[in-house]
């Protein structure tokens, strides 16, 4: 079970390298959406869900910084290794398996989420948003978690890829509907029932469902844990197809 870890390890030490590039890029996308948004919004919404629009959203930005890390990492990072550079192929000749190098990299992804939460939720108190910092702290957890679970599905479409291009999907099907849809940027209280069920297919959604009441305090027991299984469930299957379908292309 070390493994794993001992792969997280090695990729934050040449992480290090690029900190200053990652910590930019991470902080600016969600940082230019927030701010358009909330500006523009802002003026024509006063408040969304009982608190003011700039707070309401800044859960939802929190869990779309999650969203890039998870799919990226999971979609183009895992290919351009796989295929490309042959790293994963080089692992495998070591008594690393292949369960141990994916483990691995979702735990690299969960570190930079948590730093990327905390950098976010600095910038929040810059901006004068008020949130529970106990809040926070139990929210890096949930975090994680939706990282993991955008993680594992961007797995299956990396193991079935055989170029770059085929990577399109990613935005049409997983990024675009969860940045619009979930209930980053307004709340989903006043869809149709049959879209309100849609997108409870979607990690984000249930990301944001915990992190929003956890940082706004009012938070409750049975929902965060119905979310949370959902959560870990989609991993969880996310994670074993993957690993079948990569298991099927490296071994074939």
């Amino acid at each position: 079970m070390w493994l794993p870890f001992a792969l997280c390890y090695r990729e934050l030490l040449a992480f290090r390298r690029q900190a200053r590039q990652f910590i930019t890029l991470r902080l600016i996308d969600p940082l230019v959406y927030f701010f358009g948004i909330s500006i523009g919004f802002g003026h024509l919404i006063a408040t969304q869900g009982g608190v003011d629009y700039k707070t309401f959203i800044f859960p939802g930005f929190m869990a779309i910084g999650c969203l890039y890390l998870g799919v990226i990492q999971g979609a183009h990072i895992a290919f351009w290794r796989m295929e490309l550079l042959k790293m994963w192929q080089a692992m495998l000749a070591t008594p690393m398996r292949l369960r141990d190098i994916m483990m691995g990299e979702m735990l690299t992804v969960g570190a930079k989420t948590i730093l990327v939460v905390m950098l976010l939720s600095l910038v929040g108190v810059l901006l004068g948003i008020h949130f529970s910092w106990v809040g926070l702290l139990l929210s890096l957890p949930v975090f994680v978690l939706g990282s993991f679970a955008h993680m594992a599905i961007a797995y299956n479409i990396s193991a079935r890829a055989h170029s770059m291009d085929d990577f399109d999907i990613v935005w049409l099907l997983l990024i675009t509907p969860q940045i619009t849809l979930c209930g980053a940027m307004f709340s989903t209280d006043h869809f149709p029932d049959w879209l309100s069920l849609l997108i409870q297919i979607f990690p984000i959604t249930h990301v944001i469902e915990v992190a929003r009441p956890l940082l706004l305090q009012t938070a409750e027991l049975l929902p965060v844990l119905g979310h949370v299984s959902v959560l870990v469930l989609q991993t969880g299957i996310f994670f074993a197809l993957a690993h079948y379908q990569f298991k099927k292309r490296l071994f074939a």
